[in-house]
């Protein structure tokens, strides 16, 4: 990965179950910064990671696209394909 990509995250709330989702623009896409989100989202399983790239987040019609699908209370993979351009972490 590079600076080309940009990583998302996808947070559930546990008491009102609110989803938030926002990009880590501190967090380069670095092997060890993909290591650690992993094992982040396996101890907190409200927060789920993805990547793509960042002249997709940069236009506005395909960041709401991206939003509009990870806000939905249930995400699929198909939900995720047909989006395309996204990766999970």
């Amino acid at each position: 990965m590079n600076d080309d990509m940009i990583l998302i995250c996808r947070e559930v709330c546990r008491s009102t179950g609110k989803i938030a989702v926002y990009p880590l623009l501190d967090t380069k896409p670095t092997d060890r910064n993909l290591w650690a989100l992993q094992l982040r989202s396996r101890a907190n399983p409200e927060l789920t990671y993805y990547a793509t790239l960042k002249i997709r987040w940069d236009s506005s019609k395909l960041r709401d696209d991206i939003i509009s699908v990870l806000k939905r209370k249930s995400l699929s993979d198909k939900s995720l394909e047909r989006l395309g351009g996204i990766a999970s972490i």
